[in-house]
Parts: C-alpha cells; sequence; structure tokens
C-alpha cells in the first residue's frame, strides 16, 4: 500500500532538541513514509543512520530551501521544525501548494504555517505577532522508551544533559560545573565541557539511567526543555534555576521540579533531595504524571 508522505525539514547536523522531536513524529506517525530534509550542508553520519534505522529518508540541501529539492518527494505535508524563513528561497509562491506545519523551539519570524505550533505560553507571549492559526503544545516526546527504567541502588548521581545547541550563549557556563563539585555525590555529565560521553542520537533512555537527579544551572532562556521532559517521564526529579521561561513555566505545570533562584538555593535544593528519598520520589511522580498526560506524542494527532 502506497503511503502518504510527510516531509520535515531541519538546520543544523547536530542532535538536539529539534532533531528529537522530529524523530518522536516519525515514531509515532507510522501510516505515513517520512523523509527527512537537513539544510545545513555538511552531513552527520549519526543523524543519517539514525533516521534511516527508523525508516526514514534523510537528505542534504545546500543550506537554503527551494521547490526543487521537493520535486522527487511528491509530499503535500511539510513539517518546518525551527526553519527561518530567510532560508527559504521564494516562500510566497510554492511553498502555498503544500500543507505547512511551523513547529518553534526559538524565536524566529516564520509563521507561514498553516499551522503554528508554539511549544510553551511563553514562546508565544514573546512573539511579536498576534499568530491566529496555533497551536500551544509541548515538544512531542515518543514516551515507551522512557517508561520503567531501572536505576540500581547506588550513591545518588547528579546529571546534565546537554547538546550542542547555543552553547556559546550560556548553556552550559562554567559556574555551573563549579557548583556541583561542591556536592559529595558522583557526577554524570553528557554533552560538552569535558563530559562522561558525548550525545548521540536516540540515546536518551540509556543516558538517564545513568541519572538520580537531574541539574540545571544556566544563563539562557529556554522555549521549553525537552530533557527535562524526558527526565520526568524517566521518574528523575529535577532542580533548574528559575529564568521565568519556557523552562520555568514546565516545572510549574508539572511539579516535577524545584525552581531556584541562587547558586545557594540550588546546592540546598539538590541536598534535600539527595537527604529525602520521599521527596523525591513524591517530585518525580508529580513529573511523569503531568509529562504522559501532556508531553507525548499521541496528543498531536488530535492537533494534526
Amino acid at each position: 500500500m502506497i503511503k502518504n508522505r510527510i516531509l520535515h525539514i531541519f538546520e543544523w547536523n547536530f542532535w538536539g532538541g529539534v532533531q528529537s522531536s522530529t524523530l518522536s513524529l516519525i515514531k509515532e506517525l507510522k501510516e505515513y513514509d517520512h523523509y527527512v530534509l537537513q539544510l545545513y550542508r555538511k552531513e552527520s553520519t549519526d543523524l543519517k543512520k539514525c533516521f534511516e534505522k527508523n525508516g526514514a529518508v534523510f537528505f542534504v540541501s545546500n543550506g537554503k530551501l527551494r521547490e526543487k529539492n521537493l520535486s522527487e518527494i511528491n509530499t503535500k505535508i511539510i513539517f518546518l521544525h525551527s526553519i527561518n524563513k530567510k532560508y527559504i528561497v521564494d516562500k510566497n509562491g510554492w511553498l502555498k501548494k503544500y500543507k505547512v506545519i511551523t513547529l518553534h523551539h526559538y524565536l524566529n519570524d516564520n509563521y507561514l504555517g498553516d499551522l503554528n505550533w508554539f511549544v510553551s505560553k511563553y514562546l508565544y507571549e514573546i512573539t511579536p505577532e498576534n499568530i491566529n492559526n496555533k497551536i500551544i503544545v509541548p515538544p512531542p516526546i515518543y514516551v515507551k522508551p522512557f517508561l520503567n527504567l531501572e536505576r540500581p541502588k547506588r550513591k545518588l548521581v547528579i546529571g546534565r544533559i546537554q547538546s550542542k545547541s547555543m552553547l556559546l550563549k550560556g548553556k552550559f557556563p562554567l559556574t555551573f560545573m563549579k557548583l556541583i563539585h561542591k556536592l559529595n555525590h558522583d557526577i554524570f555529565i553528557v554533552g560538552p565541557q569535558n563530559g562522561n560521553a558525548d550525545v548521540i542520537p536516540d540515546m536518551m533512555p540509556q543516558y538517564l539511567k545513568e541519572i538520580d537527579i537531574f541539574v540545571i544551572w544556566g544563563e539562557t532562556k529556554e522555549t521549553w526543555s525537552l530533557v527535562i521532559s524526558e527526565a520526568n517521564l524517566s521518574g528523575i526529579p529535577v532542580v533548574a534555576r528559575r529564568m521565568n521561561d519556557g523552562l520555568t513555566e514546565q516545572l510549574e505545570k508539572s511539579g516535577g521540579g524545584i525552581l531556584v533562584d541562587t547558586e545557594e538555593e540550588f546546592i540546598d535544593a539538590i541536598n534535600m533531595l539527595i537527604n529525602d528519598e520521599n521527596k523525591r520520589n513524591e517530585i518525580a511522580e508529580k513529573g511523569k504524571y503531568w509529562c504522559l498526560e501532556n508531553t507525548t506524542s499521541k496528543l498531536i494527532r488530535g492537533y494534526l
């Protein structure tokens, strides 16, 4: 049977929230054939293998999206995953032939979609335009791999997972490492700054097995934190800096973590969770329940 096709388009060749959300939609919407176009010119073997392993056709453009990129795909549905409209050539012409869904992970000025998908209320409220054809729904997660993860009885491990997105803008400051090294506990870091492991596509459940308390101290505002949703789904409580952003909105809604304002509060909150198993379990259960109700990729079917 010939399936309808969906084309997913994103910019970069490293694994992050955009790529993870794309893969979740591919895993969820199995009644479609999926094509993935990366605009950034340099191909990543890891990305290509991951998407092809999950049944998608993966290819790379020359940095711009043109109508000829789509000529052989014969799709009617396009997901633009955080694509700024400056990368779309003649966007006001040929793009109207397709059903377009723009999925926003960071602020840009691309509201070309038949449906404009904002991942948080925070992100929508800082948008300079009044967008009518919109939904405000957290980024989708194919939840099955995160449920029922088992962690051994051990001295608690404090951890953080961070992709390469916007690193130079303060997502992973040196202050963070100084703070967590004040704790008398094992540390597991995935990603930059001499971590224990590099971010490899579709490996998040395996990384989260190594973490008992997930912590974030950054200097950037987040539209949402996909990895915090994944941590909560895995039964992990979170301690994070309050930045009055999408991440703050997320934890205030879910109850899956503790928000702090100062470095002292950050250390105190982590130590409290280390010493109080009941509190760890209470916060973890709240976060897991909320994420199961609000972040699963199944929810997006009703909107699409």
